[in-house]
């Protein structure tokens, strides 16, 4: 788990390095496999185990504006609204992930 920290604080200093794009594609699709579970899991009202996934895809793939998202959402529909509006803060605060900047509208 460490060493996960230090390649996403890479990351941020050098996006463009090689083993760090590697890295980071190896990281984006397992973060969107815990995404595909949690709305499987969504879908199927178990709001339970589709935060257990969105939580994991976090520790894969931190502050990840689409994970945020999810889980503010399953907060808000199980009460836990100020839990809800800090990963809505946090998603704000991290848009421009992946060179990608996401639009909520």
């Amino acid at each position: 788990m460490e060493g996960s920290l230090y390649m996403w604080k890479l990351y941020k200093l050098n996006p463009n390095h090689s083993e760090i794009m590697q890295y980071v594609s190896i990281m984006r699709g397992k973060m969107n496999d815990c995404i595909n579970k949690a709305n499987e899991n969504i879908l199927r009202n178990k709001l339970d185990m589709s935060l257990l996934w969105v939580v994991k895809g976090l520790n894969i793939y931190p502050n990840h504006p689409e994970c945020l998202l999810l889980r503010s959402a399953i907060y808000r529909k199980i009460g836990k609204y100020n839990e809800s509006l800090q990963d809505l803060d946090t998603a704000s605060k991290n848009m421009d992930i992946d060179g990608i900047y996401y639009i909520i509208y």
